[in-house]
């Protein structure tokens, strides 16, 4: 089966579109960007998403993008 090229250029433009526009949050500088940096440093740490944050006051459970984390973890080697 082959896949046109025309289909190729679509997904990669559309992909580089929502990657560029998820950069552009403000994960970094409003008040969850501290979460958000442990976040990505355990990911980083444990190649793996964190689930539940013991730091926290009496702890919580985590719920984040699973994407977001490892693609700037991608940046981040």
């Amino acid at each position: 089966m082959k896949i046109p090229k025309l289909l190729i250029i679509i997904f990669i433009f559309v992909f580089l579109f929502r990657l560029y526009f998820t950069l552009q949050t403000n994960y970094f500088s409003d008040d969850s960007s501290y979460s958000f940096i442990r976040s990505l440093d355990y990911t980083k740490e444990n190649t793996g998403p964190m689930n539940y944050d013991g730091f926290s006051y009496g702890g919580k459970p985590v719920l984040v993008s699973l994407i977001l984390p490892y693609i700037l973890w991608l940046f981040s080697l």
